[in-house]
């Protein structure tokens, strides 16, 4: 489940029906627009999805078997602490280091549970080998995430052709039959694109595909949404008080609200530009203005 955009105009899903983001209200509630019906109503945000979840049949106990059921409740307790929370990759490498699977196979295993919320989905292939049989062998299945973990998500970006002779060949060395090239596409195409995106092409890619790219600031939607903090040395020279000597030029530090273009907080000092002017303009962002006022 990714971030849902919450941007002026951004696509969104209630009741896994597609509408469209009008306005921010507060911060638990925004008002939404049908793109069918053009009914605009207001929901909380925990009611928001990015995208739809596939209605899928409902699998029930009696047409799976106890070795089924036992695997996918064995997968659920594995990524049981890493779904619906705030992970990280170390997190997840850790968890999948501990129970010898890939990286890849427990973000498809996530990915899986968040979308369905049931246990069934993690059984075994039941995308791709429907009710009975057709499905991979467990040591196949393993070879599978561990090469696509090692070379396709990779910078060197080898081709698809490279990365099937290594899963075919390393199948064969362990007398195992090799999964046809169709499957292989399949499972690359099943993988989180923005995880491929960002192993395979960087993290600034990844950020320019999946979210605001270079050169484009998201609008604010209320004020304090997005403040910006900006140095210009002023057109003024100080001089000494006493011997009315130059001093030199002082630098003006503006925090600027986006939405209202209202200026926030402001510092001015002779040091050059860096973290401490912009720490104490963010320090009169925070703080009451009447001092100041009655000081000026």
């Amino acid at each position: 489940m990714s971030a849902i955009n919450l941007k002026k105009g951004s696509k969104v899903f209630y009741k896994n029906e597609e509408h469209q983001i009008i306005q921010i209200i507060n911060f638990n509630k925004v008002a939404i627009k049908d793109i069918q019906t053009n009914d605009i109503i207001n929901v909380s945000l925990n009611e928001l999805s990015s995208s739809s979840t596939a209605i899928k049949e409902k699998s029930y106990i009696e047409d799976y078997s106890e070795q089924e059921w036992t695997q996918a409740k064995k997968r659920y307790q594995i990524i049981e602490n890493l779904i619906f929370t705030k992970r990280t990759k170390a997190n997840v490498e850790k968890v999948a280091k501990e129970n010898n699977y890939s990286s890849v196979t427990l973000y498809n295993w996530i990915k899986l549970y968040e979308q369905t919320q049931e246990i069934s989905s993690l059984i075994p292939n039941t995308s791709q080998r429907g009710k009975k049989g057709g499905r991979l062998n467990t040591h196949v299945e393993n070879i599978i995430s561990l090469i696509l973990d090692e070379y396709f998500l990779n910078k060197q970006r080898y081709s698809f052709k490279r990365i099937y002779n290594k899963i075919y060949k390393q199948c064969k060395e362990n007398n195992l039959i090799p999964p046809h090239e169709n499957t292989i596409r399949n499972r690359i195409d099943a993988l989180d694109q923005k995880l491929v995106t960002k192993k395979r092409h960087g993290h600034k890619e990844s950020n320019k595909q999946f979210e605001n790219y270079e050169g484009e600031f998201p609008e604010g939607n209320y004020p304090l949404d997005f403040i910006q903090i900006d140095h210009t040395p002023l057109d003024i020279r100080v001089v000494d008080k006493i011997h009315r000597k130059p001093i030199g030029r002082p630098y003006l530090t503006l925090a600027i609200d986006v939405y209202s273009r209202m200026i926030a907080g402001i510092y001015v000092s002779l040091q050059a530009p860096g973290y401490y002017n912009v720490s104490q303009c963010l320090f009169n962002v925070f703080s009451q203005k009447e001092n100041l006022l009655n000081k000026h």
